[in-house]
């Protein structure tokens, strides 16, 4: 078919107008108007005047509309054929570009079923972190795109996907299960990591204050095991101190029976701290006085 062409051959009309001519005059008007003072008697000249001024506005005025419309009567003469031409133009263009726009509706689904087949066949393990929607490029579905560089590109995703997935398992902590379930959200290696580091953080710190409390009690406890056996052992030598006292108060009383002693004789008990041969001295003094006595060292 051969090319067609819109051809257009313009002649620029002319308008005649004494526009320097009337540009003058009115100028020379303006000039007496500017000092002038109109009073009652020059009242009807300045009415006059006005009433010109008004007159040759409104001349102008009309005449421009007058020459904008007979100057558009070409123009809408012309206008009218080419809405016409462009109508006739726009069917086969709608009708060539329906078509068009067709055939790419089947060249994209075919490139989206060939996308699909070849995520298909090298996804493997890493479906559940990585389906299609997630990783899809519309670049992919231009026809400058092959399907060799777009399986290029989805083998580059995986395996840096993997690779992270390992690390993310590779993390010895409670919390990678939680840690995976992000990063199938986000695919953000940083995330997970920082989650992790965050659990872990809160873990051992809650170990700490454990081990602290543990450790607070314990030897909570064992203050408490200390000031019982400190009280028992109190306990045991009040009991001690009140047993030797009652010892203490206690007499031979076969012996005490044949020493002569007063009526008014009273059974005392003392504590006597002194070196051997004192305590013998005092003993020879209390013989010599004829009081009956029992030696009980403590």
């Amino acid at each position: 078919m051969s090319e067609l062409k819109f051809e257009v051959a313009q002649t620029n009309g002319i308008i005649k107008v004494n526009f320097e001519e009337l540009e003058k005059g009115l100028k020379e008007k303006l000039s007496e108007y500017e000092g002038a003072v109109f009073t009652e008697e020059s009242k009807t000249t300045a009415k006059g005047e006005l009433a010109n001024l008004r007159k040759l506005r409104k001349e102008i005025e009309d005449s421009r509309k007058q020459v904008k419309a007979e100057w558009m009567k070409p123009y809408a003469a012309f206008k009218l054929q080419v809405d016409g031409l462009l109508e006739i133009v726009d069917k086969p263009v709608n009708l060539i570009d329906r078509q068009l726009k067709e055939m790419e509706a089947v060249r994209v689904a075919k490139r989206k079923a060939d996308i699909q087949a070849l995520y298909d066949s090298v996804i493997g393990e890493m479906l559940e972190y990585l389906p299609l929607e997630k990783i899809y490029d519309p670049k992919w579905e231009n026809a400058s795109v092959k399907l060799p560089a777009v399986k290029k590109a989805i083998i580059e995703v995986i395996g840096k996907a993997y690779e992270e997935v390992t690390t993310i398992k590779n993390m010895d902590s409670e919390a990678v299960t939680k840690a995976l379930e992000m990063y199938k959200r986000d695919l953000s290696l940083a995330n997970a990591v920082k989650y992790i580091n965050n659990y872990e953080s809160q873990r051992l710190e809650t170990l700490r204050r454990e081990e602290e409390k543990k450790r607070d009690l314990e030897i909570e406890r064992i203050r408490r095991e200390e000031r019982e056996r400190v009280a028992q052992e109190q306990q045991i030598r009040e009991a001690s101190r009140r047993d030797t006292v009652e010892e203490l108060k206690t007499v031979d009383e076969t012996l005490a029976g044949v020493w002569p002693v007063a009526p008014e004789a009273k059974r005392v008990i003392y504590t006597v701290l002194g070196t051997e041969s004192e305590l013998e001295e005092l003993e020879t003094a209390l013989n010599s006085l004829g009081l009956y006595f029992e030696r009980k060292d403590v």
